[in-house]
């Protein structure tokens, strides 16, 4: 017979026996079976081995104790009445009670402690390795992570960030600023950077299908009648010619290439540059790209619908003098039916360039200008925008515009008003309508 020690007093479990019915010091284990207790003739064991089931020292055997007690009712009706039934009830309830409080005590861990960061981890770790390692890599690294974001001008700024810091990795710096200027419409830009990435490695994929989709863009927006971009497949292969003697320090790069769909690259550069994979500098494609800019002139139509005066608007806002142009040929009577569609973000952007360009040719059209003003008061919530969006420049430059057109106003017909003269009260209003 194996015996088993008493359990002593600071004993925690919560099965705790009955009130006056004592653990025993010595019991048997074996006894605790389902074919002793029903031969068993001795009602006291029985009570001592019900306490240590109820104790829980052996483990819970919730029909053992039934069992036990169905005997004890045979052998001595009186001591059965005297203890607890055996049931599962409190038992299940402690269970339920215990899985409630740990999927509470999980809830209240797994909630963040702190908000989350501003920035995705990528970002922010890339953005605090910048100024201690300012390397290429890492900002065409941090590139991609805002095109993914769709923060295309920061994407924008690293790819030229990188650009700046070397050659090393100019393939993908070209390629991420790429396709940044294409969701900003900038297409022609675009263009030039899938142009240059060409260069660096003339049958890239992504360069090739970058090219094409952004000098269709380019045409769709640009019209029919604009200079056509370069979207042709070539053969390309590298051959070596004689130094040309008005050339002094240079040497003809013919590229031609038997895979196709590759394009055709021809450049004088210097024998001592630096060189790539290609054989052409990226400084010798850059300084192309800039030269095609220069012989650039757009050529577009007036907008119809606010689609094409948003995609029209987005190519042409970084060049001012063509933005001008382009907005005064639109009638200032159909503005607040282009510009009335669009978010409140575009047409922030929108309304700044405008004020911007207003400014620069009060001096030279304050009839036009004051037309466009006034057209632009009627767009529902332009104040609102404005006040929300525009940054100081923008007011000062609207101030700068009315003080212009009381210039001219004071100066009669000859200051360029002509016959439309608007009254000192008419400005007055605008102005203060605008800036007040």
């Amino acid at each position: 017979m194996h015996l088993m020690p008493r359990a002593v007093a600071t004993y925690t479990d919560s099965r705790r026996p009955l009130p006056g019915l004592p653990i025993p010091d010595l019991y048997d284990v074996e006894h605790l079976d389902f074919g002793y207790v029903a031969q068993c003739p001795d009602a006291n064991e029985l009570v001592d081995l019900y306490a240590v089931l109820k104790s829980g020292k052996e483990g819970i055997w919730e029909h053992l104790e039934s069992a036990v007690l169905a005997r004890i009712r045979l052998l001595d009706p009186q001591r059965h009445a005297r203890l607890a039934p055996a049931t599962t009830q409190p038992a299940q309830c402690d269970l339920r009670a215990w899985t409630t409080e740990l999927l509470e005590l999980d809830a209240s861990v797994s909630r963040p402690s702190c908000p989350p960061p501003s920035l995705p981890p990528i970002r922010s770790t890339l953005s605090i390795i910048l100024p201690m390692l300012p390397r290429a890599h890492v900002y065409t690294n941090r590139s991609l992570a805002h095109f993914t974001k769709k923060e295309y001008a920061r994407a924008e700024d690293d790819a030229t960030a990188a650009l700046a810091l070397g050659p090393d990795g100019a393939l993908k710096a070209y390629l991420r600023r790429g396709h940044a200027r294409t969701s900003r419409g900038k297409y022609r830009d675009a263009h030039a950077d899938f142009a240059a990435a060409l260069v660096l490695d003339p049958c890239c994929r992504a360069a090739l299908a970058g090219r094409d989709l952004a000098a269709r863009k380019h045409r769709a927006v640009a019209g029919e009648h604009a200079p056509a971009l370069d979207t042709a497949p070539r053969r390309m292969s590298i051959e070596e010619v004689d130094n040309d003697p008005d050339t002094a320090n240079h040497e003809e790069i013919v590229a031609r290439d038997g895979e196709r769909g590759c394009p055709t690259f021809s450049a004088n550069v210097p024998a001592k540059a630096e060189r790539y994979d290609s054989g052409v500098s990226v400084d010798a494609a850059i300084s192309d790209a800039k030269r095609d800019d220069e012989r650039y002139v757009t050529t577009v139509g007036v907008p119809v619908t606010d689609y094409e005066f948003e995609s029209v608007w987005s190519t042409l806002r970084y060049d001012r003098v063509q933005l001008a142009a382009w907005l005064f040929g639109i009638p200032p009577a159909s503005l607040p039916g282009l510009l009335g569609p669009l978010d409140e973000g575009t047409l922030a952007a929108v309304l700044v360039d405008t004020m911007a360009v207003l400014r620069a040719q009060c001096s030279v059209q304050p009839t036009k200008v004051w037309e466009y003003i006034k057209w632009l008061k009627q767009l529902p919530n332009v104040k609102d925008v404005l006040l929300e969006n525009a940054e100081w420049a923008t007011f000062e430059s609207l101030k700068l515009t009315f003080d212009t057109l009381n210039r001219h106003l004071e100066q009669g017909t000859a200051g360029g008003f002509g016959a439309v003269r608007p009254s000192f009260e008419d400005i007055k209003e605008v102005k203060r309508f605008f800036l007040s």
